[in-house]
């Protein structure tokens, strides 16, 4: 909807940053919680209490850029810069976000050993900010995607302890499935 449009703004416009989380990634190994604990390698573990509620963005600091979304209460590490849009502008800031992940991990993450962030170069980006009634019908057509990607996301979980409960009780014979 907007890749051809004039920038107009920076991303610290819209940006707001959550305090940085104290839950360093090991602790999280292992842990069954509520909610999903974000990280900046691959992996979403779980957590037993949110740090954050709503739509927001992960964004790995070190090693190569990765961003993910998550509609919902959430936690996430000391290695991951959680962030939000400001007023109504989460949707899109991710939106936006995820667009550029080319450009964000080989324009702003820079070091001699392992690579980092440059949280304030990122900060500085250009891009179009759409007006209100513009970012109204933009979350119109995705508040209604990430609520299902939500909703799945957690579908998905519960399976997956279905599975991990189920599975060795068929493998030694405890349990069996009926013809």
């Amino acid at each position: 909807m907007f890749a051809t449009r004039k920038p107009n703004g920076i991303i610290s416009d819209i940006l707001q940053e959550h305090p940085k989380s104290t839950i360093q990634v090991n602790d999280s190994t292992g842990i069954l919680g509520d909610y999903p604990f974000f990280t900046s390698g691959e992996a979403i573990n779980e957590w037993q209490s949110a740090l954050v509620d709503g739509m927001n963005c992960y964004l790995s600091t070190g090693g190569n850029a990765t961003i993910k979304g998550y509609y919902g209460k959430a936690a996430y590490s000391t290695d991951t810069w959680c962030v939000c849009g400001k007023g109504e502008y989460s949707f899109y800031l991710f939106c936006y976000l995820k667009s550029v992940i080319r450009s964000i991990n080989d324009s702003f993450f820079a070091g001699s050993g392992l690579k980092h962030l440059q949280k304030d170069s990122l900060l500085l980006v250009n891009l179009y900010i759409p007006s209100e009634k513009e970012l109204r019908k933009f979350n119109s057509i995705v508040k209604p995607a990430m609520e299902t990607m939500t909703t799945l996301f957690l579908e998905t979980k519960k399976l997956k302890q279905q599975r991990d409960f189920l599975l060795p009780l068929l493998m030694n014979g405890q349990a069996t499935i009926a013809e």
